[in-house]
């Protein structure tokens, strides 16, 4: 689990939680069930030290507390999971504005367009060929 303070440094735990918290918001709805799951283990980050988090040994670990990042985004998430109609809104939210990135295919790419000069031999390198050949164009 990576929301486990005493196996996951800070940075790992503040990745956990953007990601579930991205999941929450524009995942599946299975993804916000499992959200509801993780949520005693996201509240319990809204205290975290980690300057105060056990070693595996036992004994306090010690130093500069770099958890504020950990504690800000846990309380968001936790503020978020808390209310059914919060998650509705900002799941709607994002539908309407259409802010969720647009997939990008094939159609989307234009080849560059590189002048070296008079003389030079045109490469039409681009995605997906190599000198003028498709890539795999070979194969049947």
């Amino acid at each position: 689990n990576a929301l486990n303070p005493q196996q996951n440094s800070h940075q790992t735990i503040v990745k956990a939680i953007i990601i579930l918290s991205h999941l929450v918001r524009t995942g599946a709805e299975r993804c916000v069930d499992s959200a509801w799951d993780l949520q005693i283990s996201v509240e319990s980050l809204t205290s975290y030290n980690s300057a105060m988090v056990k070693s595996i040994t036992g004994g306090v670990k010690g130093g500069r507390d770099n958890g504020e990042d950990v504690r800000l985004r846990s309380t968001e998430l936790a503020k978020l999971l808390n209310d059914d109609d919060a998650i509705r809104e900002a799941r709607a939210g994002l539908r309407e504005e259409g802010s969720i990135a647009p997939s990008i295919g094939f159609d989307d790419y234009t080849i560059p367009e590189v002048d070296n000069g008079p003389g030079a031999k045109k490469d039409s390198r681009a995605f997906g060929s190599a000198a003028g050949n498709a890539i795999g164009a070979g194969f049947t």
